[in-house]
């Protein structure tokens, strides 16, 4: 005897959780070959630390991390550059890919790189990555923006170091009506650790934001210069 036709208002039910199951299959598919090309690449960074990468390493490690808003390899290029040539502990506004890689160079240098950031879900995904590949040298913290007196910025932890000669400065979140200038508070809050050699990289120096915070860095005695057409960042030292 044949099997009665099942109704197709019965099987679209079944057929959405079967594509829906496939579907998430082949998300954690792409997860896991992606965390194993970015494990691979820090491994391979690792082994060169702390000689300056190759572009195509860096690329690499981007290609893995899979967030397209991640720092641009010039920018890492730079950032690994001057922490190679301070002597002293180094200052990220923000997190993320940078954070990794510039906890390698820390751990070859054995020096300190901290982060600041201000988002639990993302300060949590960059600390679980700095843990599953024993990067000590790094940390993330938590740092909620707060008022300074008429500067929203970040709350300084009690970690964060006195003494400070290299900042990648890629927050707070200055992209939206409002917050054009919300990367001006970094001078206010932390010049006073700023050492006689510090150096600062804005990253999206070309926004006009970030150019006015580049004009008011500037005339409290910081100058700047640009430090990449491929995706503009300024390079701001003391007089």
């Amino acid at each position: 005897m044949s099997r009665p036709a099942v109704p197709e208002a019965l099987k679209r039910p079944a057929l959405r959780r079967a594509k829906q199951r496939a579907d998430a299959l082949r998300a954690d598919l792409r997860r896991r070959r992606a965390r194993h090309r970015f494990a691979a690449a820090l491994t391979a960074l690792r082994e060169i630390a702390p000689a300056d990468p190759d572009p195509e390493l860096l690329e690499e490690l981007r290609a893995g991390w899979g967030d397209p808003d991640s720092a641009p390899a010039g920018l890492l290029a730079a950032a690994i550059s001057h922490f190679r040539a301070a002597s002293g502990e180094g200052v990220e506004c923000g997190s993320g890919l940078s954070t990794v890689v510039l906890g390698v160079y820390a751990e070859a240098l054995g020096r300190r790189w901290w982060a600041l950031e201000h988002h639990p879900e993302w300060r949590a995904r960059v600390a679980d990555e700095l843990a599953r590949h024993g990067l000590r040298a790094a940390r993330v913290l938590e740092a909620p923006l707060v008022d300074h007196g008429g500067h929203r910025w970040y709350a300084v932890p009690d970690e964060l170091p006195e003494r400070i000669e290299l900042v990648l400065c890629d927050g707070p979140p200055a992209d939206r009506p409002g917050l054009e200038l919300a990367r001006y508070g970094l001078l206010p809050v932390l010049g006073d650790r700023f050492g006689e050699r510090v150096t600062v990289l804005l990253d999206d120096a070309g926004r006009p934001g970030e150019q006015s915070v580049l004009a008011l860095w500037e005339s409290a005695g910081l100058r700047w210069s640009s430090g990449s057409a491929e995706r503009q960042f300024a390079i701001v030292t003391r007089d």
